[in-house]
C-alpha cells in the first residue's frame, strides 16, 4: 500500500557512467532536497543495484582467490614471507590497467575487475618462476646478490614469452569496433597493459624486494648476535 514513483534514464557510456550520475546527485544535494520537500524514501535500482551486488560478490571472490594463492605459495615455498614478496606485484598490475583505461577512454567496469583477478594469476606465475630460480641458486651456495642476478638472467626469456604471447593474442580485441567486442574491451585492456608491466616488475622489482629482505634479515641476525652475552671462561678453583 505504499505509493511508488519510478524514474528511469539511459546513460551514454561515452559521456558518463551510472556511478558518476549517482555521486553527482548526492554531492549536489538533489537527493536531500527531494527528501526534505516531499518526505519520500529514495533507493537506486537497475544497474546501480546490480553493480552493488556484483562488487560485493567480487570482494568475496578476491579475498578467497588471494587467500588461496597465499596458502598454496606458503605450502610450496615452506615460508611465510616469500609468498608476500611474490604477491606484492599484484597492485602494480592494477596501475597498468588504470593507465590503459585512461589511454583508451574507458571506465573501470566489472569486466576490468574480473580481468584483474586473471592478471594477478599471471603475474604471480611469473614471480614464482623467478623466485624458484633464485632459491635454487641459493641452495647451490651462491651469495644472495649473485643468485638474484643469475636468476633474473635465467628467467628473462620465459617471462618475456609469457607476457608477449598473451599481449599479442589479446591485442586484436582492442581495435575491434563491433558492439560485442566493446563489452569485453575493458577485460582486454586490463590484461594487455597489466602484462606490459610484468617484465620490469618480475625481473627488477621482485629481485629488489628480495635483496631488501636479505639485508633486513642479515641486520636482524647481527643485532641479535650483539645482544647475546659473550661466553666467559669458567674460573678454576684450587682443591
Amino acid at each position: 500500500g505504499v505509493r511508488q514513483v519510478t524514474v528511469s534514464a539511459d546513460i551514454n557510456p561515452a559521456v558518463t557512467t551510472s556511478g558518476q550520475v549517482i555521486r553527482a546527485m548526492q554531492e549536489q544535494g538533489i537527493m536531500r532536497t527531494i527528501r526534505e520537500r516531499y518526505g519520500v524514501t529514495i533507493s537506486f535500482l537497475g544497474r546501480a543495484e546490480q553493480q552493488q551486488m556484483a562488487l560485493a560478490d567480487f570482494q568475496m571472490a578476491a579475498i578467497v582467490a588471494l587467500g588461496s594463492m597465499y596458502i598454496v605459495l606458503a605450502w610450496v615455498f615452506a615460508r611465510y614471507a616469500t609468498p608476500l614478496v611474490v604477491m606484492s606485484v599484484i597492485p602494480f598490475g592494477l596501475v597498468g590497467a588504470i593507465l590503459g583505461h585512461l589511454a583508451f577512454g574507458f571506465h573501470l567496469s566489472m569486466f576490468s575487475l574480473v580481468a584483474l583477478l586473471g592478471l594477478a594469476g599471471v603475474l604471480v606465475n611469473d614471480s614464482i618462476i623467478l623466485v624458484s630460480a633464485v632459491q635454487r641458486h641459493r641452495e647451490e651456495g651462491e651469495p644472495l646478490m649473485d643468485a638474484l642476478l643469475h636468476g633474473a638472467q635465467e628467467r628473462l626469456r620465459p617471462v618475456l614469452m609469457t607476457s608477449m604471447t598473451t599481449i599479442v593474442g589479446v591485442t586484436p580485441i582492442l581495435f575491434e569496433g563491433s558492439l560485442q567486442a566493446q563489452l569485453v574491451q575493458p577485460l582486454a585492456i586490463t590484461l594487455v597493459f597489466g602484462l606490459a608491466l610484468a617484465p620490469p616488475l618480475v625481473l627488477i622489482y621482485v629481485p629488489c624486494v628480495m635483496a631488501i629482505g636479505g639485508d633486513l634479515r642479515r641486520r636482524s641476525r647481527a643485532r641479535r648476535a650483539r645482544r647475546q652475552p659473550e661466553a666467559r671462561p669458567a674460573s678454576l678453583t684450587a682443591p
